[in-house]
């Protein structure tokens, strides 16, 4: 294998009040729960969390973050965010809802007509709590195939996406049923564009990856994998 695979998770835990409310206990206990997830039979090879205190920082790691050269794990390490960026689009989504520029209540054909007629009802709010009823992409024949062709093509516009399953009707009535569904990261992703006139990546960076000290790109594009760096200090 040329480049050693790299399994890791990343967390941020960030505790309100002053940095000295924390007790020595606490402070313990991100190491030992990051040292237990490795030790754990399955677990990755390696794992870090960013732990936040009010102004004090920390880092707690265990394992590599590099199986072939056997380096540890390192807080300005790249990796795939992968599914880790539904929660961000969702953070952006709900943080443009506060400030008044969307509203739970908008739906995909008032801010996504382009999408099929079929889906038009379907709700922000449903979106985000998986009650859409949206097909789901992933569950798609043509987007499994395209995958399994070639795992480490570039990763599709969010818009193209949803191509796989344009065609398809709900599977449910909207806000009858709850079902996780892949689609529904997607539209929410969407929708926050239509509503900022941004992509994903700029619309999200004063609202969540600039507070966390991020300064690469997070989410993807066609020519760029989803991948952050994390500026907290050891």
């Amino acid at each position: 294998m040329p480049r050693a695979v790299l399994l890791a998770l990343a967390a941020l835990l960030t505790c309100a009040g002053p940095a000295g409310a924390a007790s020595s206990s606490a402070q313990k206990q991100p190491a030992a729960e990051v040292k237990a997830l490795v030790k754990m039979k399955g677990g990755p090879p390696g794992a870090i969390a960013v732990v936040e205190r009010g102004a004090q920082r920390s880092v707690a790691r265990a394992g590599f973050g590099n199986l072939r050269t056997r380096a540890p794990m390192r807080t300005t390490d790249e990796m795939r965010m992968a599914s880790t960026a539904k929660a961000f689009s969702g953070a952006v989504a709900l943080s443009l809802v506060d400030k008044g520029v969307l509203s739970l209540s908008d739906t995909i054909g008032q801010r996504l007509p382009a999408l099929p007629a079929a889906w038009a009802s379907v709700t922000l709010a449903q979106a985000l709590q998986h009650t859409s009823g949206l097909p789901d992409f992933s569950r798609s024949k043509g987007w499994q195939a395209a995958v399994g062709k070639n795992p480490r093509a570039p990763i599709l516009p969010h818009a193209r996406l949803l191509d796989f399953v344009a065609s398809d009707p709900l599977v449910f009535a909207s806000g009858s049923e709850f079902q996780y569904d892949n689609s529904d990261n997607i539209v929410v992703a969407l929708m926050a564009e239509a509503a900022t006139g941004q992509t994903t990546t700029p619309c999200s960076r004063p609202r969540s990856t600039h507070p966390l000290g991020w300064t690469t790109r997070p989410f993807p594009t066609a020519s760029a994998c989803m991948r952050h760096t994390s500026t907290a200090t050891t």
